[in-house]
């Protein structure tokens, strides 16, 4: 079903340096606390290509390519995907990019091109979003609606509905963030190159 498993709280600790290819539901799927995942690639997931669940993980240098659903399912708490020069990339996923729902996560340098939906899709409170890329998606490069959010160096560009929008309470735009070329298929109103917090991000 899964290529790599782990399920309790200390189930895992690292996963360094592994490959899954074509595995029938999940490339990935942790549920445990404290664990870290780095040099990790997934190929062809029948579902998601990685599935990040508990608290306190930190993900860096993977990648996701071709999942059937989303190349990263991310729930909990207190989790960092992607890091400085070592993020997570989802390429061609079946849904969203990075489907995110939680408390306390953070996406790092993370990046997420042809997808057939969205390319960033956030739910939750307290997050952080910096560095990332979102192009080519069929749908939104970055959305969602939350509280507490901090976005800083985040691009968009060519999806095929709006660029950056999220609102959300406290949504904060740093500095940095832009979309361009993003085309606003099917929308009865203007894209949104870039909005956060119902405001023109600024430079």
């Amino acid at each position: 079903q899964d290529g790599v498993r782990a399920h309790g709280d200390r189930a895992v600790a690292l996963l360094d340096g592994v490959v899954a290819v074509a595995s029938r539901r999940d490339g990935m799927r942790f549920e445990a606390l404290d664990y870290a995942v780095q040099n990790v690639e997934v190929r062809g997931a029948g579902r998601d290509g990685f599935a990040f669940l508990g608290k306190r993980y930190r993900v860096q240098a993977a990648r996701a390519t071709g999942s059937h659903r989303y190349g990263y399912s991310v729930l909990g708490g207190d989790g960092i995907i992607g890091a400085p020069g070592a993020g997570a990339v989802a390429e061609g996923s079946g849904m969203a990019g990075f489907w995110v729902m939680g408390m306390g996560l953070q996406l790092l340098d993370c990046v997420a091109t042809g997808g057939m939906k969205d390319g960033l899709h956030l739910m939750g409170m307290h997050f952080e979003v910096r560095g990332c890329t979102a192009s080519g998606n069929a749908g939104t490069g970055i959305t969602g609606d939350g509280m507490g959010w901090r976005f800083s160096g985040n691009q968009a560009d060519d999806n095929g509905v709006h660029g950056i929008t999220v609102e959300g309470m406290d949504v904060i735009d740093e500095g940095g963030n832009r979309g361009s070329g993003n085309r606003g298929v099917g929308l009865h109103v203007p894209v949104a190159q870039c909005v956060i917090g119902d405001r023109v991000c600024r430079p």
